[in-house]
């Protein structure tokens, strides 16, 4: 006779009184004097010191692993094997890297930083310090009139220098693809524009002052009188700043242009594609 495993008295499979015990047949009484009972749903129930209980043999017992749930499976709880087998029955997305701008290289942001340099370095060195001494001349000449003029000047002067600095800084972040591709263009006409209107601005106060003093000049107190000899608008000296910053929005330009023609996704495949799969 196998030994009999003891189960819990609070288990629905024991039973303190004969009374208790489901509809069945007595057996016979075994030499160990314990007291079998079958009850009609199978179960060979057996007496102890406690009662009655269903008798289970733990050499024979085998536990079976519950089977898994079979709700809802995730793709990415497939074993590796099923993986491999369905390689093909996913949707393949292909997805393309994102430009918020066309790609310019390096060149426009060099040129700025290189175009700010040269003209902050010759505004503030040379046209400032310039205009500076036309400003005190009229003043001592008692000519507020052509300095308030001049005076004008120098505020665009300023303007130009602070233009310049702002372009050094956006050329930097074009360096670092950090800004727009249309921001460096549109801060080179700016500055174009406020130098051209500088050079106007001092071209007309100094012909102006130059056709007051050769009408007034008399030979007996000056030597130097004579016919107005007017300046040109392309040979001031904001002019010539104009210039560098027009040759500089040419070459930004031209690049910028050619970027905007290319900027268009190929069909074909690209080694900078990313590849989904999905479900």
């Amino acid at each position: 006779m196998s030994i009999i495993n003891r189960r819990n008295t609070s288990s629905r499979n024991f039973v303190e009184r004969w009374e208790d015990l489901p509809a069945g047949d007595w057996l016979e009484t075994d030499e160990y004097g314990t007291h079998w009972y079958l009850a009609n749903d199978g179960k060979h129930w057996c007496s102890t010191d406690q009662g009655y209980e269903v008798w289970v043999d733990e050499e024979e017992k085998v536990v079976r692993e519950q089977p898994k749930s079979q709700g809802i499976k995730f793709s990415w709880e497939e074993e590796d094997d099923d993986d491999d087998e369905d390689d093909d029955d996913g949707v393949k997305i292909k997805l393309k890297k994102q430009r918020l701008r066309p790609d310019l290289g390096a060149l426009p942001g060099v040129i700025g930083v290189l175009m700010a340099l040269v003209l902050l370095s010759y505004t503030f060195f040379f046209v400032v310090p310039l205009t500076e001494i036309q400003i005190e001349n009229f003043e001592e000449e008692y000519l507020p009139d052509y300095a308030a003029d001049y005076e004008e000047v120098q505020e665009f002067n300023y303007i130009a220098l602070g233009i310049l600095v702002f372009i050094m800084f956006i050329s930097i972040l074009n360096l670092l693809v950090k800004v727009w591709w249309f921001v460096m263009p549109l801060c080179l006409i700016a500055l174009i524009g406020v130098l051209i209107h500088t050079a106007n601005l001092s071209t007309e106060s100094w012909n102006d002052y130059d056709d007051w003093y050769n009408g007034n000049c008399s030979d007996e107190f000056y030597e130097e009188c004579g016919e107005s000899d007017q300046v040109s608008i392309y040979t001031s000296e904001s002019m010539f700043s104009g210039y560098c910053g027009g040759l500089a929005f040419l070459i930004i330009g031209m690049r910028t242009l050619s970027g905007i023609l290319n900027f268009e996704y190929d069909e074909e495949e690209d080694d900078d594609d990313y590849d989904f799969y999905g479900y």
